[in-house]
């Protein structure tokens, strides 16, 4: 579905006159419409959805600590940060207090395997490495997008624009969220609307992602790890 479908969508669900065009439009309600899709899309775009999920790789420059994020990067996957040279994972990430003690005590800690960090470099987040690279490698990461919409040409962006642009998220969600944020905006019970968003994100997001089941009985460990034995400890 477009956006302008989407819109569509929501405007007769709420009551109000559906827009013939969206995109440019000088309407109040449509551009209110507009703005209240693109909030859905964004909150949405915050949960770790599979059809978002991207991985980047860089190489490494001899004597530099920081490097560039992706521009459409919003959170980092967790323990997907490798060394593809050395087959190493990439400790991370440390915490201020860590950086700290490798920075500034006054015994320096000594490692062969590489650490990161994402902190602000000048008002723009970096990805950091510590120690300081003194050769070239290539890591790589997985991480969240904020590219939730697909435009006519295939590129990805973060929010609509134009009548033809199509989300690649649930457009169901999308609407859903629309009518209750509407709702809401004028004043009116959203309440019923509001759950009904609720109950049926946890469905489609759980889905989605495929969650494996939970198993109380051991412990599970994929096979790069160590294995813990579950009882019988030596005394």
């Amino acid at each position: 579905m477009t956006m302008l479908s989407i819109v569509q969508t929501i405007a007769e669900e709420v009551g109000v006159s559906a827009p013939t065009s969206v995109a440019g439009s000088q309407d109040r309600t449509a551009r209110q419409l507009l703005r209240i899709v693109n909030r859905a899309g964004q909150r949405l775009a915050r949960k770790s959805w599979p059809v978002l999920q991207r991985e980047y790789e860089f190489d490494t420059v001899a004597g530099t600590a920081s490097y560039d994020l992706p521009v459409d990067f919003t959170e980092l996957l967790a323990d997907t940060v490798w060394d593809r040279n050395n087959y190493w994972q990439v400790r991370g990430g440390m915490t201020p207090q860590e950086w700290q003690v490798r920075k500034s005590a006054i015994v320096a800690v000594a490692t062969s395997r590489k650490s990161f960090r994402i902190k602000a470099l000048d008002g723009v987040k970096k990805f950091f490495l510590d120690p300081t690279p003194t050769d070239v490698c290539t890591l790589v990461f997985e991480y969240t997008s904020t590219a939730w919409v697909q435009a006519d040409g295939g590129a990805r962006k973060a929010s609509f624009t134009s009548d033809t642009d199509v989300a690649i998220l649930p457009e169901e969600l999308l609407e859903l969220s629309g009518i209750w944020r509407f709702r809401y905006a004028k004043g009116l019970d959203y309440a019923e609307s509001r759950k009904e968003y609720d109950q049926h994100l946890e469905t489609v997001f759980g889905a989605e992602t495929g969650a494996g089941a939970i198993n109380l009985g051991s412990r599970y460990l994929i096979d790069w790890r160590m294995h813990i034995p579950e009882g019988n400890f030596p005394g």
